[in-house]
């Protein structure tokens, strides 16, 4: 009986210890991502979030969405691109290029077409280099986007190194894999999120046009 009372309690202690770090989000749905495909907690797939193995998103991610390049009359377009990568998005100077690694193409200007109001992209990458990354609003179009470094998707919630609304000629806060520069730190290896949303969502539906510079110190 008491090896059978002890067994009991170290179940309970393992439990606990394995749910220390649980995130508590709004009800769902919620979606996660299988090596076999996407399970879907009893709804469409277009009503829930698709995320990373271990990963939980808030509902409202915008998984597609046109992209131009740059936002321009003539200007190359990609049709329904996976806005769920880093670099489906800032991993392209045009609409025919390969997709450039990891920190994407330095110069690009891709302008997301779609916003929704009530929706948020959440940008999914790994550093694989030290690198320091800025994120800019080409131009300004009378409303102001909400941009976060996370290693939580559709997370807003970071401090003021990593999280903030900006309009147009102004740029989000760096994010840095390299811990001697400035920027909100992602080291190596970590997946992260770049978060992205309208800041007063009556403002939807809208195109928004980024642009890319980095620096890489070495890997």
């Amino acid at each position: 009986m008491r090896f059978l009372i002890a067994f009991c309690s170290l179940i309970v202690l393992i439990a606990s210890t394995a749910h220390a770090g649980t995130i508590n989000l709004p009800p769902g749905p919620y979606c996660a991502t299988t090596q076999t495909g996407a399970i879907y907690d009893g709804v469409t797939a277009g009503a829930c979030a698709v995320t990373p193995p271990g990963d939980v998103a808030p509902p409202g991610r915008q998984l597609t969405a046109t992209i131009k390049y740059p936002n321009a009359p003539g200007s190359g377009i990609r049709n329904a691109v996976n806005v769920t990568q880093w670099g489906t998005v800032f991993g392209h100077r045009n609409s025919t290029d390969p997709e450039s690694a990891w920190p994407g193409a330095a110069g690009a200007s891709p302008a997301i077409a779609g916003f929704t109001g009530n929706g948020y992209i959440a940008l999914e990458f790994t550093p694989t280099v030290r690198a320091q990354v800025t994120v800019g609003v080409s131009s300004y179009y009378g409303w102001l986007l909400d941009g976060a470094w996370s290693t939580r998707p559709g997370d807003f919630t970071g401090s003021a190194a990593c999280a903030g609304a900006r309009g147009g000629g102004d740029s989000f806060q760096k994010m840095s894999s390299d811990p001697a520069r400035p920027g909100c730190y992602i080291p190596k290896g970590q997946r992260a999120y770049f978060n992205i949303r309208l800041h007063k969502p009556q403002d939807a539906p809208v195109t928004a046009q980024f642009n890319l510079s980095t620096l890489v110190f070495g890997p």
